[in-house]
């Protein structure tokens, strides 16, 4: 997932624009809106299922010290 820039965010025209700029060089991109609750439990999920989210999980347990 990626957030889409303020700037263009004030449009929907213009967030659906990125969104197909994007897919023609990363893949395929679909726009999302997170003001719908749909959208927001999209976003948690795609937060949850992050690389980011799962590199975060494997160190804090590789690193943590018991006391």
């Amino acid at each position: 997932s990626f957030a889409c820039p303020t700037i263009l965010s004030k449009k929907k025209e213009h967030a659906q624009l990125l969104a197909k700029k994007l897919s023609a060089t990363s893949g395929a991109f679909e726009a999302v809106y997170t003001q719908r609750e749909d959208g927001r439990q999209l976003l948690v999920q795609c937060r949850q299922e992050s690389y980011i989210a799962e590199n975060q999980q494997s160190l804090k347990s590789k690193y943590t010290l018991s006391h």
